[in-house]
């Protein structure tokens, strides 16, 4: 069932600790960069320029940030000259600025991504049970496109305490964290998001649950409960690791 209105503060606790007494797996979607031989040579220009590590820019990370990186390298014509760019224009004078400053801020978004969420990653490995990779046909033939990877994790008590400590479902979503938490039990999902897109559902097993949703602060877009059948039902199988 729908979600009309994004879960957060204190509905959000009593959702995510109700879920504890029903779900055993945590997934969450990684997002792979289909444009990274680009962000890395616009990564190597910004490092090279002002001395940073990649650290450094994960450590500095802010709107400020973005602002002062993309007012800085706006005109710099080793991007917006290169070769690498091309595709978005004839060089410099003809890339709109405003498109540039979301270039080279998208840029540094993924620098940030990348490396936090593979710490996060790292951090919770031992908790991973299955990864279900993403590949899709590109529109060059005999290409494949690896979009995306979805990670299905045990819940332990430290992944639980972070989960808890977000505070909204559409947090999870690009470039602060690992994106599009759903939660599962016994390969069925309970909950399913798209943060980005700010869309969540809920397969409520009866009206009893429905109810009990509703009274914690959860408002669906149907005004009565919808039964799903199990072969409705979105399923996983991660136990077997296939």
């Amino acid at each position: 069932m729908k979600i009309d209105k994004e879960i957060k503060e204190k509905t959000y606790i009593k959702l995510i600790q109700y879920i504890w007494t029903k779900c055993d797996v945590v997934a969450l979607r990684k997002r792979h960069d289909q444009h990274s031989n680009i962000t890395g040579q616009v990564l190597d220009i910004i490092l090279k320029t002002e001395n940073y590590s990649v650290q450094d820019i994960v450590n500095n990370y802010s709107n400020d940030f973005l602002n002062v990186i993309s007012n800085q390298f706006l005109y710099n014509k080793d991007i917006f000259d290169g070769e690498f760019c091309t595709r978005y224009g004839n060089g410099l004078e003809d890339i709109d600025k405003q498109y540039r400053k979301k270039f080279l801020s998208n840029c540094i978004d993924r620098v940030y991504y990348d490396v936090t969420t593979k710490q996060w990653l790292d951090k919770y490995k031992d908790s991973i049970i299955y990864q279900k990779e993403h590949i899709y046909d590109d529109f060059i033939p005999n290409k494949k496109i690896h979009q995306d990877t979805t990670y299905f994790l045990k819940l332990t008590k430290p992944l639980k305490k972070e989960i808890l400590d977000v505070n909204e479902i559409y947090s999870w979503c690009f470039p602060f964290m690992l994106e599009d938490i759903a939660f599962f039990k016994n390969g069925y999902c309970f909950l399913d998001s798209v943060a980005h897109e700010e869309l969540c559902f809920i397969y409520c097993k009866d009206e009893e649950e429905y109810e009990y949703l509703k009274s914690i602060g959860i408002e669906f877009v149907e005004d009565k409960f919808v039964p799903v059948s199990r072969d409705e039902l979105y399923y996983v199988d991660y136990e077997q690791k296939d």
